[in-house]
Formats: structure tokens, sequence, C-alpha cells
């Protein structure tokens, strides 16, 4: 994200994009590991012990980033990819506000498609 800002800053727009984009991965990579293996996704809950499950204070992550990665990772890569490449031709800003717009819209054209095959 700093070098978002600094690339920003010093207006390179596209490197910013670029930056932007990278860190959207990130946060979408981590999104797909807390989903996957997370809080609540292992560790022996018939343990009566709850020192073996992770938690995300231990991982340092607060739980509105956790709930916002995990959505940006729902997106399909192909779309995600296909949403970045766009931006970036459009010249329309990368952010991760657009791309959870972009998922929940995703979900909703798969929701209606769904349904009118039904």
């Amino acid at each position: 994200m700093a070098m978002a800002i600094m690339a920003g800053a010093q207006g390179f727009k596209e490197a910013s994009q670029k930056a932007k984009a990278f860190q959207l991965r990130a946060e979408r990579k981590a999104g797909d590991w807390l989903d996957k293996y997370g809080p609540g996704h292992g560790g022996d809950h018939k343990s009566s012990s709850h020192d073996a499950i992770l938690k995300l204070e231990d991982l340092e992550v607060d739980p509105s980033e956790s709930s916002r990665w995990q959505l940006e990772a729902q997106l399909p890569a192909p779309k995600f990819d296909a949403w970045i490449d766009g931006c970036l031709a459009t010249g329309k800003e990368i952010t991760a506000a657009g791309l959870r717009r972009e998922v929940r819209e995703d979900q909703m054209e798969e929701q209606r498609t769904g349904e009118q095959r039904e």
C-alpha cells in the first residue's frame, strides 16, 4: 500500500495501479488461506482446550480485514484478472472497495443465471 501511495504522489499512476493490484492479489491469497485454514476452519474442535485453535489475534489480523479479504477471494481468478486488466485499460482506479463491489456483482449475476436455469 505504501508503494501505491508513494507512486501516486510522485505522479506515477501506472505504477500506483500495479502496486494496488499487487496488494489486492496478496489480500486475496490471505483471504483464501483464512477461508480454508483460518480460525474456525482447523484445529481440534472436540478438545476442551481452545488453545489449539488458531485465532485472528494470533495472526495479528483484524476481524473486519479477515472478512474483507475472504470476500475478495471469492471472485474467481480469471474474473479478478479481467477486472484488473479492465481497470488498467480504462484508467479506472483499482481499489479494494471496487474489487468487493465486483465480487458482489458477480455473485448477484451467478444467482440470477442460476435462478433462470431452474
